[in-house]
């Protein structure tokens, strides 16, 4: 699988190598925005459920989705991947936000859309202002 860095990251996606795991990462927006980083919820969601609001979103900012580590195209469990499931700690998902963070443009805001709260415990652990619409 090939991998990239977040400049390369464009609305078709791309996976990006954080933390020791393949997360699969899409970028929405022009890229002078601020950044909206928005985490799915889960534990076995992925992020395309959040699509139809992208559009919405794109003319006030550059919208970052990502797959959490263990969901959807990211680096998963097996019988698809390698990933051991000891793995899919929350600390560690926390650690993947924080990573991806500070790879985005400067002082990335967050947004949970996550009635399951999956995401907002990564986000608190990971010590990232957050607002929650889940």
């Amino acid at each position: 699988m090939n991998r990239a860095t977040l400049d390369d990251v464009a609305e078709e996606g791309a996976v990006v190598r954080l933390n020791g795991v393949d997360l699969f990462v899409r970028r929405f927006g022009h890229r002078d925005l601020p950044v909206l980083m928005v985490i799915h919820g889960g534990p076995t969601w992925d992020h395309s459920y959040l699509l139809p609001t992208v559009a919405d979103l794109v003319d006030t900012a550059q919208v970052v989705l990502f797959d959490l580590r263990g969901c959807g195209r990211s680096h998963r469990t097996p019988p698809i991947g390698d990933l051991a499931e000891s793995r899919l700690q929350p600390p560690l998902l926390a650690d993947d936000v924080a990573a991806l963070s500070r790879v985005c443009p400067p002082g990335p805001s967050m947004c949970s859309d996550s009635p399951s709260g999956a995401g907002s415990p990564c986000v608190s652990w990971s010590n990232i202002p957050m607002s929650s619409t889940g």
